[in-house]
């Protein structure tokens, strides 16, 4: 009895499919689930790209056919995301992208916990930054860029900040952003390396970008002195006028 249930435990222990078919099926999932992640943060930026402050939302009731790429539901989303949380929802899409981009690569996401918390935190500081710009006319909601959750934490930051230092919105703004940006990265899960990369990259450009602006600044400047020089040139060539007189041996030139 006591091999026989041994027996039976090690067969009840072993795992039904080989071990390389345990990880392929591991990876194809991952796979999979990072499309998801990426099909999802696709269809909420262009649910975002397409909004219509006249389509039917929560707070919106009319009979109009949305004008939303992703209709009712996308319209719905926008609206409710917009007015809530303004540009800075753009942070959580670009997180969601992340994550299906990092799924597909299969690099490991880590302390999902601590990277939530980044997310959260970033999506407060860039609202508040988003909400320390003035609006434009155009802007079709009431809210500002930053959203409802964007124009309370200004001005509750501010509030707060006036008791220790005197403080513009524009600080405080930039400020947010600051810190945004800086949770953004925890909440990716970027590495030492990609944030060498990354930062190597910028470089790159700003490095590109400054010798095509000094380049288009020379040859700007050589049109400009083209044409003073042939100016000069045709100045130069340019007789002097000449008086006529009469000596009584015919008319004759001085100059």
């Amino acid at each position: 009895n006591t091999k026989m249930a041994t027996k039976s435990k090690n067969l009840s222990s072993q795992p039904v499919f080989p071990p390389g078919v345990n990880k392929f099926i591991k990876r194809r999932c991952l796979e999979l689930l990072g499309l998801i992640f990426l099909s999802l943060s696709g269809a909420m930026l262009l649910a975002l790209i397409s909004f219509d402050p006249r389509d039917a939302s929560l707070n919106t009731v009319n009979s109009f056919e949305p004008r939303n790429t992703l209709g009712a539901f996308g319209a719905t989303f926008a609206d409710l995301a917009l007015q809530t949380l303004g540009l800075s929802i753009l942070i959580f899409t670009f997180t969601v992208a992340i994550f299906g981009w990092k799924l597909l690569r299969h690099i490991s996401l880590s302390r999902i916990w601590l990277r939530l918390l980044c997310l959260i935190a970033s999506i407060i500081a860039f609202s508040i930054g988003a909400a320390s710009i003035p609006k434009f006319d155009n802007w079709p909601l009431v809210t500002g860029y930053g959203g409802a959750v964007g124009d309370f934490s200004l001005l509750r930051s501010k509030e707060f900040l006036a008791t220790y230092i005197e403080i513009n919105s524009g600080l405080v703004g930039a400020a947010g952003f600051l810190m945004g940006f800086a949770f953004f990265v925890g909440a990716g899960g970027a590495t030492a390396m990609e944030l060498r990369t990354l930062a190597s990259n910028i470089g790159r450009y700003f490095k590109w970008a400054g010798k095509s602006l000094l380049f288009i600044y020379r040859t700007l400047l050589k049109f400009k002195a083209h044409p003073t020089r042939q100016r000069d040139q045709n100045l130069s060539e340019r007789r002097e006028p000449s008086l006529m007189i009469d000596d009584g041996f015919g008319p004759s030139h001085i100059s």
